[in-house]
């Protein structure tokens, strides 16, 4: 399976140093991470657990309690600091990454601006938007889907009510009060599927050709028609979403949470 963009920087070998890969399923985040792994170390082995995976050159981080510890993040530098033993790469991988902590994301931050050219990290989470925008913004996100009908599906109303937006159309929150009251057990889904869509909005406005770099590639003819934004729109808007998603931890009132977010995206428009 893999994603689009990791299985096109494997077949050219053109590799990034960081990569945060990001999945509400959890089976689907194990199976796909340990089939990278076998992939880049070169490994035909039939081990089906990341747990039980074993390899010379990955050092497998996991939270202690409720934390990734900075002593955790610096063991991972010291081990990136000799060659691979026996492969091409040195693979860090960071499990349940959205439990850093301060000091340890501070830790990781020097690892990942000069990373050894034969260092590769790996961090697996299950809701990107917990991780630091600075480590965030040096890593290559990659979602993992189900399946594409699960990829889209779930969220072709959400699209609708998106376009409703686009035009300003006030009726929309309360016509679909109902539909997005139910997704309130799916907050984070909600969110980061909210997150994805201005994001590729915003990749398509920068280089409107590459399609096959979108998250939600299904998406596209939507963009290809959107043009009552500008790229500082759009900015405003993912900055939005992330901060509305954060408070939303501490403040349980979904409903005014998801119309204070429409209600913004009618506004910042162009126009």
């Amino acid at each position: 399976m893999l994603d689009r963009i990791l299985n096109r920087q494997i077949e050219t070998s053109n590799l990034t140093h960081a990569y945060l890969f990001q999945s509400y399923d959890d089976e689907l985040l194990e199976s796909q991470t340990l089939k990278f792994l076998k992939i880049i170390l070169k490994d035909d082995s039939k081990e089906d657990s990341i747990e039980e995976y074993y390899n010379p050159d990955l050092l497998k981080i996991n939270p202690e309690g409720t934390a990734i510890r900075i002593d955790s993040i610096r063991e991972a530098i010291r081990f990136l600091q000799t060659p691979p033993t026996v492969n091409e790469h040195k693979i860090i991988l960071i499990r349940k990454g959205e439990k850093f902590n301060k000091e340890s994301a501070n830790a990781l931050l020097k690892v990942l601006e000069e990373p050894p050219k034969y260092g590769i990290i790996i961090i697996e989470t299950n809701n990107e938007m917990s991780i630091i925008q600075t480590i965030y913004s040096r890593c290559q996100i990659i979602n993992f889907f189900p399946d594409k009908q699960d990829k889209l599906n779930p969220w072709k109303e959400i699209n609708e009510i998106l376009l409703r937006c686009f035009k300003r159309d006030l009726l929309v929150i309360f016509d679909k009060r109902d539909y997005l009251g139910g997704l309130k057990d799916d907050v984070d889904k909600l969110y980061n599927y909210f997150y994805c869509f201005f994001y590729d909005l915003y990749l398509y406005g920068t280089e409107p050709k590459k399609e096959d770099a979108l998250f939600i590639p299904d998406n596209y003819n939507i963009y290809r028609n959107t043009e009552v934004f500008s790229r500082e729109d759009i900015y405003l808007i993912l900055e939005k979403i992330s901060e509305i998603w954060n408070n939303f931890k501490t403040n349980t009132n979904f409903q005014l949470s998801y119309e204070e977010l429409l209600l913004y995206i009618m506004e910042e428009q162009n126009g």
